[in-house]
C-alpha cells in the first residue's frame, strides 16, 4: 500500500481507484479499502451487545411485578 486518503491520510489498497478512503468519502461501498463497512459492521455489533433480547427485557418486568 503507497497510496493514502487525500483527506485523512490513511493508507489506500492498491486496487483502490480513488483519491479519498470510504469513510471520507461517506460511503461503505466506495472503492475497496473497507474502511466504512469495517466501521459499520463493528457499530452493529456494539449495538446488538447493548440492547437486551426481547425476552430478557420481559423477564425483568415480570420480576419486577412480583415484588
Amino acid at each position: 500500500m503507497s497510496k493514502s486518503c487525500g483527506s485523512c491520510g490513511s493508507p489506500l489498497p492498491d486496487s483502490h481507484r480513488h483519491s479519498v478512503c470510504s469513510m471520507c468519502y461517506g460511503d461503505i461501498d466506495y472503492g475497496t479499502d473497507g474502511y466504512a463497512r469495517a466501521w459499520y459492521e463493528e457499530q452493529e455489533r456494539q449495538q446488538q451487545e447493548a440492547e437486551p433480547e426481547p425476552w430478557e427485557s420481559n423477564q425483568e418486568e415480570e420480576q419486577e411485578e412480583e415484588v
